[in-house]
C-alpha cells in the first residue's frame, strides 16, 4: 500500500517563476512577463480566470531570504475557472513546452496541491532532499549530480536546488605571499575596499534634533578597474589590488541553510500527475543509495516524508493508546478480563477492511485515514459490545452456552446491520468527494467504512464462535 503525508487536491492556483540575466532591466522584465502571461491565457483559454504578474522588487518577499528577488525576476500567479478542466500539472506541462523556447529566461513553478497549505503556512516542495557538508563547492556538486539524476524520475518534475538563483559575487582570491610580504592584513585590505566602494563617514550633520552622517563618496569604479584599485601598505608604498588578489565574478549561493550548524544543500521537486508521495520517494531512495558521497556528508530525505514518518509515528502511539483505554471501559463493563479480548478481536480485523477498502480505491494512506482508524478503534468495537452484553443477559435464562450465543447473534443482528448501514450511508458524501475539500476528507471516510464493512461480518460470524471457544476452555480449566 502507497504512503503519502495529506492527500493531494487541485486548488485551482499555481505561481511562475521567471528569471532573467543578471543585470537585465525592469523594463524588459516587466515586457517579458507580459508575454509570459499572454501565452498562459492563450493556452489555458477558458481554464484561466486570471493572471497576476509582479516584476522587480517583492515586498512580500523581503522577509523570505531563501526567495530571490531583483529587477530581473518577476512571478506570475495563475487562479484557474472551476467546473471541468485540466488539472495544474497538466496546464503546467503545456505552459512549460512554450516557455521553454525563449531563450535566457529561466522558468520554476510552485503549485499548491494540499488544501492545508494556507493553514499549515507551508508553500515548499513535496519532495525535498537535503545534503549536509561544511564545503559548499562540495555541496553545490553533490547537489547538482542529484537533481540530474532526478530528472530520469518520471513522478517527480520541476527539480531544483537551493543554490540555484545566486546572484553574481566578486570573489577576490588573495594570493598569501604577495600579502604578507607587503604587511597588508585581510581586515586592512577589507576596510580599504569599503572605504573605497561605500564611501567614509568623516563627520554628523544635527539638524532638527536629529543627526546625520556626512559621507564622503568616490567615483564609482567598474569592474574593469577594480584591478587596478589602489591600497597604502604600512611601508608607503602604494600597491594595486590585482597585485595582491585575482578577482573573479562567481555565482553566490541564494541561500545558505544551517542543520545543526552544518551547512545544508538541498534540491526539491513537484509529484507529477497521478504520482503517490511513496513512489516517489521508493524511487529517489534507489537514487541516494547509488550515489557515493565524501567523507563526513550525509544525504536524507526531507520535505512532506519526514513530516508522514513522524506523524505516523505520533498517530500510530494514539492508535495504541485508544485501544488500550477501550479495553479499560470494557474490563470494567463486563467486569471481566477475559470478554473484553474477544471484543477487542474486531480492531486487528477491521483493519483488514481498511486495507481492502484501500486497496480497492487505489487510495494511498495518509495522516487523514490513520486519524479515520483511530476513530474505528472506538466504531468498530460497538457492535460486539451490544452482542456480547446480549449473550450475558441469556446465559442466565438458557441452559447452554451455545444457545445463548445462537439466540444473542439472532436478537442483535438487525440492530446491528442498522447500525453499519446507517453509519457507511452518513459517510458515503464523503468518499463520493462532494463540496470544498473533499480530497481531503475521503480517505478517513474510506478508512471507516472499510472497517465496519468486515468488523459487522466480525461480530455476526467471529464474535459468537470466540465467545463459546473461550466459555469452554474456561470450563475446563475450571
Amino acid at each position: 500500500m502507497q504512503t503519502e503525508f495529506i492527500p493531494r487536491e487541485d486548488q485551482g492556483l499555481f505561481h511562475v517563476d521567471l528569471a532573467l540575466k543578471e543585470g537585465a532591466r525592469l523594463e524588459v522584465t516587466d515586457r517579458v512577463a507580459g508575454r509570459v502571461g499572454e501565452i498562459v491565457r492563450e493556452i489555458g483559454g477558458d481554464e484561466v480566470a486570471a493572471v497576476y504578474a509582479r516584476a522587480g522588487v517583492d515586498p512580500a518577499r523581503l522577509a523570505n531570504i531563501g526567495d530571490p528577488t531583483g529587477p530581473n525576476r518577476a512571478t506570475l500567479s495563475v487562479a484557474l475557472a472551476g467546473g471541468e478542466r485540466r488539472s495544474v500539472p497538466q496546464l503546467v506541462e503545456a505552459i512549460d513546452r512554450q516557455l521553454a523556447e525563449i531563450p535566457e529566461l529561466e522558468v520554476k513553478y510552485q503549485l499548491h496541491e494540499t488544501a492545508l497549505e494556507g493553514v499549515m503556512g507551508e508553500q515548499a516542495a513535496p519532495v525535498q532532499v537535503e545534503i549536509t557538508g561544511d564545503d559548499l563547492d562540495v555541496l553545490r556538486a553533490l547537489c547538482d549530480e542529484l537533481a540530474a539524476r532526478l530528472e530520469g524520475v518520471e513522478s517527480v518534475y520541476n527539480i531544483t536546488t537551493s543554490f540555484q538563483g545566486g546572484r553574481p559575487e566578486l570573489d577576490l582570491r588573495l594570493r598569501e605571499d604577495a600579502v604578507v610580504a607587503t604587511g597588508l592584513t585581510v581586515g586592512t585590505i577589507v576596510q580599504a575596499l569599503e572605504r573605497r566602494l561605500s564611501g567614509q563617514v568623516i563627520g554628523e550633520l544635527a539638524k532638527d534634533q536629529r543627526s546625520r552622517d556626512i559621507r564622503v563618496g568616490f567615483e564609482r569604479v567598474d569592474l574593469r578597474e577594480l584591478p587596478g584599485l589602489r591600497l597604502d601598505a604600512p611601508d608607503g608604498a602604494i600597491l594595486a589590488l590585482g597585485d595582491l588578489s585575482d578577482p573573479q565574478i562567481v555565482a553566490g549561493p541564494r541561500e545558505i541553510l544551517r542543520e545543526d550548524q552544518r551547512r545544508v544543500g538541498r534540491v526539491v521537486g513537484y509529484l507529477a500527475e497521478g504520482a503517490v508521495l511513496g513512489e516517489a520517494i521508493a524511487q529517489i531512495q534507489q537514487i541516494v543509495a547509488s550515489m557515493e558521497l565524501p567523507y563526513g556528508y550525509r544525504l536524507e530525505l526531507g520535505g512532506e516524508e519526514r513530516e508522514r514518518q513522524a506523524s505516523f509515528a505520533n498517530l500510530q502511539f494514539a492508535l495504541i493508546l485508544s485501544v488500550v483505554l477501550v479495553y479499560m471501559v470494557m474490563a470494567s463493563l463486563f467486569e471481566s478480563l477475559l470478554h473484553p479480548f474477544t471484543v477487542m478481536l474486531t480492531v486487528p480485523l477491521a483493519g483488514v477492511g481498511v486495507a481492502w477498502a484501500f486497496w480497492a480505491a487505489g487510495e494511498p494512506l495518509s495522516v487523514m485515514a490513520y486519524i479515520g482508524i483511530i476513530m474505528l478503534g472506538g466504531i468498530a468495537v460497538n457492535d460486539s459490545i451490544v452482542l456480547v452484553d446480549r449473550i450475558n443477559q441469556l446465559r442466565a435464562q438458557l441452559p447452554t452456552v451455545r444457545e445463548a450465543v445462537l439466540q444473542g447473534a439472532q436478537d442483535r443482528m438487525r440492530p446491528i446491520l442498522m447500525t453499519t448501514a446507517t453509519t457507511i450511508l452518513a459517510l458515503a458524501p464523503m468518499v463520493l468527494g462532494f463540496g470544498e475539500g473533499a480530497g481531503l476528507r475521503a480517505p478517513m471516510a474510506i478508512a471507516v467504512i472499510g472497517g465496519l464493512a468486515t468488523s459487522t461480518v466480525v461480530a455476526l460470524v467471529v464474535i459468537p464462535v470466540v465467545y463459546e471457544t473461550i466459555e469452554r476452555l474456561r470450563g475446563r480449566l475450571a
